[in-house]
């Protein structure tokens, strides 16, 4: 066990002898006339001390004695290519080069030339989604029809790049919807119209539409819809109506114009012609809006108001 240990501790004593040796061996004259030392000129001496002893070593010198140390000056220096540091803890050397002059000039001119995105750009127009509207007399059905509904319900513009929306004298209206005498008859869009007046809030948004069948002038084409009104009720109760209706329409192309011939209307569900059905379990409060009025604190009342 004892010879085990001496054995390996035979080279650890050499390095240290070594290293004593050289050390007391060093001619520093800042030392001798009193000046101060920096550790930095005593680290230059000793490598440059122990660098000209290997130098002039005997080659036939066992190597197990000879001590090789690494120029530490230049070890935490950037001089563009190599990376700080890297020498001392053993990495890699070559820096990586990301950056290619080349790529980064061409792109800076493809960013020159990139168009400027307006606000129309950045909007979501899902009558240009040829998921919603597949094809052109859809698109041109239900955009006027859209537009027709705006200017009732929300008093928008005219769009001339839009087609006119028009409905026949003669029209066939077939719907679930109640019919006001006094509102028109069988018109749509004035029942719309009457029905603006009683509801608290009244939206109808036309989804998506698809040509069911077309010749040269005329169309069906079956569009898809939404319904929300705010009820007048105290607790102003929101109800959703959805559905498809049936539109036999005429394009006039040539004056811009689409004519509505005819329309079926359908709810979603079982019952597609229950319009009472689909309101009543919407219209009465639900637990929880009970439940929320009843916690809610009462308002106080300041006492200088008479009755």
């Amino acid at each position: 066990m004892a010879c085990s240990f001496i054995s390996a501790s035979l080279p650890l004593v050499l390095l240290l002898a070594t290293l004593s040796s050289t050390c007391w061996s060093l001619q520093i004259p800042s030392a001798r006339h009193g000046h101060r030392i920096s550790p930095g000129h005593i680290r230059s001496s000793v490598m440059r001390h122990m660098s000209s002893n290997n130098d002039g070593d005997d080659p036939s010198t066992d190597s197990s004695t000879k001590v090789k140390f690494f120029e530490l000056d230049d070890a935490f220096e950037d001089d563009g290519e190599n990376v700080v540091g890297t020498k001392f803890f053993g990495g890699n050397t070559i820096k990586e080069e990301l950056y290619i002059p080349e790529e980064e000039e061409m792109a800076l001119e493809l960013q020159k030339v990139k168009p400027k995105r307006t606000k129309e750009d950045n909007e979501y127009n899902r009558f240009q989604d040829a998921n919603a509207f597949g094809d052109d007399l859809a698109r041109r059905a239900g955009e006027a029809l859209q537009l027709a509904i705006n200017k009732i319900l929300y008093d928008d513009s005219t769009d001339d790049s839009v087609a006119t929306w028009k409905e026949n004298p003669s029209i066939v209206w077939e719907t679930a919807f109640p019919k006001a005498n006094n509102a028109g008859g069988n018109s749509p869009l004035m029942e719309m119209k009457a029905s603006k007046d009683f509801y608290n809030k009244l939206d109808v948004a036309i989804l998506s539409a698809k040509t069911i069948e077309s010749t040269a002038d005329t169309g069906v084409v079956e569009v898809r819809w939404d319904v929300g009104a705010v009820w007048p009720n105290p607790w102003e109760s929101r109800v959703l109506l959805t559905g498809t209706s049936l539109l036999n329409v005429r394009d006039d192309k040539d004056n811009n114009i689409i004519t509505l011939l005819k329309q079926v209307d359908k709810l979603d569900g079982n019952k597609p012609s229950d319009i009472v059905g689909s309101l009543t379990s919407q219209l009465s409060p639900r637990f929880w809006d009970v439940y929320h009025i009843g916690m809610s604190p009462s308002a106080e009342r300041d006492p200088r108001l008479t009755n």
